[in-house]
């Protein structure tokens, strides 16, 4: 499992950002800066600095990374299948959850999807097609905590 800061991730990121005029060279370097002082990804980075609000960084990455964008989880529904690979703590730690689509697929929402890395570790462990989504990181942790069974949460409360 891959828990630190992809740099490389965190420079695509930037990229795509700057290339969509989301954000200035100036704004990637004062990124780039806290990045490394702070040792946060560049999501981060651009959530902590207050380059972006959460809701225009959402909409940004969606765009950017040509993702559907998830604006809430009224009705949405945990896809169980998938608990084995994104169980709580990963869910919480990588700020993604695993929810069932419309047409019943698999839908894994990302606050921060440019972290390829964590994507490939997921496909590997699913090895199942899923769909790509984006939520606010907010939004997402809300739902992890609501969706989750409390019997999933319970061994992260005693450091398990």
């Amino acid at each position: 499992m891959t828990d630190g800061i992809n740099h490389s991730c965190s420079v695509r990121l930037l990229e795509a950002l700057a290339a969509k005029g989301v954000i200035t060279a100036t704004n990637r370097q004062v990124v780039q800066g806290f990045m490394q002082t702070w040792d946060v990804s560049a999501y981060h980075g651009l959530l902590l600095t207050k380059l972006l609000a959460e809701e225009e960084l959402a909409d940004a990455l969606a765009l950017a990374l040509k993702l559907p964008r998830v604006y809430h989880f009224v009705g949405a529904q945990l896809d169980l299948a998938a608990l084995s690979v994104i169980d709580f703590n990963r869910a919480r730690g990588w700020e993604c959850l695993p929810i069932r689509g419309p047409e019943g697929g698999l839908v894994v929402v990302f606050a921060d999807a440019s972290r390829s890395d964590r994507i490939s570790e997921i496909k590997q462990g699913l090895k199942q097609e899923f769909t790509l989504a984006v939520a606010t990181l907010s939004a997402t942790l809300k739902a992890i905590d609501e969706l989750y069974p409390l019997a999933a949460q319970l061994p992260s409360l005693y450091g398990r």
